[in-house]
């Protein structure tokens, strides 16, 4: 009999522990907190949205930030990228350019998967998520794994 290295199991050992954020509506023309790093330091391996529901506005953009708690102001992790025209069950990603936050990767159908998510180290805080000056409406599942670098470091 073979032993089979189950999928779960496989993406533990090559990404980290799994977060995920069922069908989170999208924040309406403010920030919104999506997950919340405590005790250390954490190496973010991958994070990644999938479009539930559409936004409603066409011209809708969203970007992705980190707020420590020592800190007044949000760390760009993806900068303000148009979503209002993707359809539902496009997926989206971080991406580094030169060393920095990149703009927010999409899918541009439900058929076309996005590029690997870039790595990055998140302190203690929070990861954000913002929309632009126009109104949006919609619902987004996100999927985050990560490594903790300190002991007892983890993400909820």
């Amino acid at each position: 009999m073979s032993d089979y290295l189950q999928g779960d199991a496989y993406r533990a050992l090559k990404l980290g522990p799994l977060v995920t954020k069922t069908a989170q509506a999208i924040p309406n023309n403010t920030t919104g907190v999506l997950f919340t790093v405590s005790t250390g330091n954490v190496l973010v391996t991958s994070i990644q949205g999938v479009l539930t529901s559409p936004a409603t506005s066409a011209s809708a953009s969203l970007s992705l930030g980190i707020t420590t708690s020592a800190a007044t102001s949000t760390t760009s992790i993806a900068t303000a990228t148009a979503i209002g025209t993707i359809p539902t069950g496009c997926w989206m990603t971080t991406q580094v350019s030169s060393g920095k936050s990149g703009a927010l990767v999409l899918g541009t159908t439900n058929a076309i998967s996005v590029f690997k998510p870039a790595e990055f180290v998140a302190p203690v805080g929070t990861i954000t998520w913002t929309t632009g000056a126009t109104a949006a409406s919609g619902a987004v599942t996100w999927y985050l794994t990560y490594v903790p670098l300190d002991n007892g470091a983890n993400v909820t």
